[in-house]
């Protein structure tokens, strides 16, 4: 009887071990499946964006006149759909030079 129970013991021990380690695996699995979203939503968002960084049309761009480029999307990302909203500011880094740093920033709501 002695050893059934200690046998118990350390089957139950082993089985909790393993059980961590899928919860674990779950939650590692959740977390790259959002990194890759962000990533494919970022990429959704700054393709064509990248068009309207030119020198010859900069003037005319959404980039440059407003709120042309932004506003809720929506993206197809392996199998789900997920409505998403960019937006963007755009900041002066060096008036001597002129050079421009656009900040992206990309809201979603992760349904899972």
């Amino acid at each position: 009887m002695m050893e059934i129970l200690v046998s118990l013991a350390i089957l139950s021990i082993v089985v909790v071990g393993l059980i961590n380690v899928f919860v674990a695996s779950k939650a590692l699995v959740l977390h790259n499946r959002n990194r890759m979203a962000s990533g494919q939503l970022g990429r959704a968002f700054l393709d064509p964006l990248q068009l309207d960084v030119n020198q010859s049309t900069w003037g005319a761009s959404c980039l440059t006149s407003g709120a042309g480029c932004v506003g809720a999307q929506n993206i197809n990302i392996g199998g789900r759909s997920i409505n998403f909203t960019p937006n963007y500011t755009r900041a002066l880094d060096t008036p001597a030079t002129g050079v421009n740093r656009v900040v992206v920033t990309i809201n979603w709501d992760d349904d899972e």
